[in-house]
């Protein structure tokens, strides 16, 4: 009988752990610490549960007693700096028993969790007690950590946003200097299309961006080239509405980029760039293709800081670290060739 008293408390200790997990994964705040509360509720028979933070002020709780003392939390951060990070203690209030566990996050306290009954606890009440800790802390440490993956994230689109090269913006005013005596409706349409890029590449704010809005970003630059390169650069669109597809924003353009810069500009009659896009609903994947016929190159021969192959690696990162192994990622390229890039992604629709 002991035996099946200990199963059917692992299973219930199973079934809740996951479902406060699922209620942790977006964050320890609000609404999801009263989900697990509710959750510790439902499926014990403690009376009180209560989270604190440091200064023990009550973030959450579900109490049938007037609180809990400032002493008792004192007492357990007492204990916890003084002895190990895994320690708990046990008090009384209001006719409640109590046990009390801390909530570490980085080696640091950031909280405790009280659970009080007015029967005294059970030797599987401290284990509880001490594992719900745990899972609290773990937590903690996740929802860190996924915090400063996003400020990373952040810091790279804005490292991305100030390396788009000053000197393209410096050359194409200088084109629109001398479009301004020969022919004044092409400067004023230039600065159209350059007043667009920096518009959008400035307000590229978020961690995704829809393949729509990316293409769009590529036509004010491709515009741009156009009027500077008119004799050299042939532009070929095939684009499907993607405006419900998603991917890191800067994706794109840097190929495009790499395409006009490494392929195009160093032949002397300059060649086309195609860039296509189209959707496989069978499969639910999009499909996006840059192509030139351009200088074309030998990657094997291609030394370690070549900067068309840095450009290249760069953004296969970004995606691979976006899309794992859903992304395909297909660079074909030979010496008078040209060179296509051939990206397939699954469809995010929600971001």
């Amino acid at each position: 009988q002991l035996e099946e008293h200990k199963a059917a408390q692992m299973e219930i200790a199973l079934a809740m752990t996951e479902k406060i997990s699922t209620s942790f994964k977006k964050g320890l705040i609000g609404d999801n610490l009263k989900k697990v509360v509710k959750t510790i509720e439902e499926n014990t028979d403690f009376s009180d549960i209560i989270i604190t933070d440091t200064s023990s002020r009550i973030i959450c709780n579900h109490i049938s007693c007037s609180g809990v003392p400032d002493v008792a939390i004192k007492e357990l951060k007492k204990k916890v700096e003084s002895e190990d990070l895994l320690s708990f203690i046990e008090f009384s209030h209001d006719g409640i028993h109590f046990i009390a566990a801390p909530l570490i996050d980085e080696m640091k306290i950031a909280g405790f969790i009280l659970l009080g009954k007015k029967q005294s606890p059970s030797i599987y009440d401290y284990k509880f007690a001490q594992g719900l800790g745990k899972l609290f802390s773990v937590q903690l440490t996740i929802g860190n950590l996924e915090y400063r993956s996003s400020l990373l994230k952040e810091a790279e689109i804005k490292v991305l946003q100030t390396q788009i090269n000053p000197h393209f913006l410096f050359n194409s005013l200088s084109v629109v200097s001398s479009l301004c005596r020969t022919s004044p409706e092409k400067a004023r349409t230039m600065i159209d299309r350059l007043a667009d890029f920096y518009r959008k590449n400035l307000r590229i704010n978020s961690q995704f961006v829809s393949v729509q809005e990316e293409i769009e970003h590529i036509e004010a630059y491709l515009d741009i080239i156009k009027t500077r390169y008119a004799s050299k650069i042939r532009i070929l669109y095939d684009v499907d509405k993607l405006l419900d597809c998603y991917l890191p924003p800067l994706s794109l353009q840097p190929l495009v980029e790499n395409s006009i810069k490494h392929g195009l500009l160093p032949k002397k009659e300059g060649g086309l760039i195609s860039i296509r896009a189209k959707r496989d609903k069978e499969r639910n994947r999009v499909k996006i293709e840059v192509e030139d016929d351009g200088k074309g190159f030998d990657p094997s021969a291609a030394k370690p800081d070549d900067s068309n192959l840095i450009g290249l690696s760069n953004v296969r990162k970004r995606l691979q670290n976006c899309f794992g192994d859903d992304l395909t990622w297909q660079l074909e390229t030979k010496p008078g060739m040209g060179t296509r890039i051939t990206i397939i992604i699954p469809v995010l629709s929600n971001v």
